[in-house]
């Protein structure tokens, strides 16, 4: 733990006692004796107000707590959080440089002993196994303060300048990958960019009114006249799941018998080949009925798997 967070955790941890001693610090931070010493001369620095007793029952006290942000959370509310928080603790990085572990235990050791005998009870009760598929390790803190500034871009995207000017809408989480919500200079189309394959974001000036798309209604603005391409699917309930696995931009799910679904969507029509390279993989849980170049794609590749074991 950085020495930083190791003190910021310190001061939450002695505010939670009436006494402590260095014996406290050094099994709870896992520090030498010497190391817990300059940890307290560190935190009087920042204002902490600790005061010593000498004596067999004496100790470190705190005057009162400083500088710490308050909220008073029902029992509720407090269990309601931590579910929040369990849901993304299989993420490997969090925007702005912090961790899970790092905000359950400032919301612990600023909870009430009841609150803490609850949360106690529940921790460990729920496993989001659906998280564990893919662990993103990628940091998109560095998109989220560029899209603060509030400015046009350029965007280099998988080793490709991208032509035009972008602006950031938000962002999406899916499937442990992280997706950045665009719109263009005029601002009457959006796309979305996986944030890993984006090289580069190069501001050019400052935006003289903020779009009128948002995180709510982007999907509105998906496609062009020209580049819009329905995709119908025939589905039963398993491959209907997997289809809603993936990231589609607008969905329509309607019930045509007992155990049949139609699934449609739009897509750009320049993405037929890695949308048929996505469905081919669903093999006969899915079958397409339009649009037609899409139908011959997913079988030109089957039948490329095909010829594989044929010829072996």
């Amino acid at each position: 733990m950085k020495k930083s967070m190791r003190l910021y955790h310190m001061i939450h941890f002695v505010n939670t006692k009436t006494v402590f001693n260095l014996s406290d610090l050094m099994e709870k931070f896992n520090i030498s004796r010497r190391t817990a010493l300059r940890d307290i001369q560190e935190m009087e620095m920042l204002g902490v107000p600790i005061y010593s007793e000498a004596g067999k029952h004496g100790g470190y006290r705190i005057i009162r707590e400083r500088n710490l942000t308050k909220i008073d959370l029902t029992n509720e509310e407090s269990n309601a959080l931590i579910f929040a928080l369990t849901s993304i603790s299989n993420m490997n990085s969090l925007p702005f440089s912090t961790t899970y572990e790092d905000i359950f235990h400032k919301i612990y050791t600023n909870s009430t002993t009841e609150q803490r005998n609850s949360i106690d009870f529940f921790k460990n009760k729920v496993k989001y196994h659906h998280i564990h598929v893919n662990k993103s390790e990628f940091d998109v803190t560095p998109f989220i303060q560029v899209m603060t500034k509030k400015k046009w871009l350029h965007i280099i995207y998988a080793g490709t300048k991208m032509n035009g000017l972008y602006f950031i809408i938000g962002f999406l989480f899916k499937n442990g990958l992280w997706y950045m919500v665009i719109t263009n200079e005029s601002m009457n189309y959006t796309k979305i960019l996986n944030a890993e394959k984006i090289n580069e974001l190069q501001e050019i000036t400052e935006m003289e009114e903020l779009p009128k798309i948002t995180m709510d209604n982007f999907q509105n603005y998906m496609f062009r006249p020209d580049n819009k391409t329905k995709i119908e699917i025939h589905c039963q309930e398993r491959g209907l799941n997997m289809l809603k696995n993936h990231l589609w931009d607008s969905v329509t799910i309607s019930r045509i018998s007992d155990n049949m679904y139609l699934f449609e969507t739009y897509v750009n029509e320049k993405d037929l080949n890695f949308i048929s390279s996505l469905l081919s993989k669903m093999g006969k849980h899915i079958k397409v009925v339009s649009p037609a170049p899409l139908i011959q794609q997913i079988i030109n590749e089957l039948e490329e798997v095909l010829a594989m074991y044929q010829n072996s």
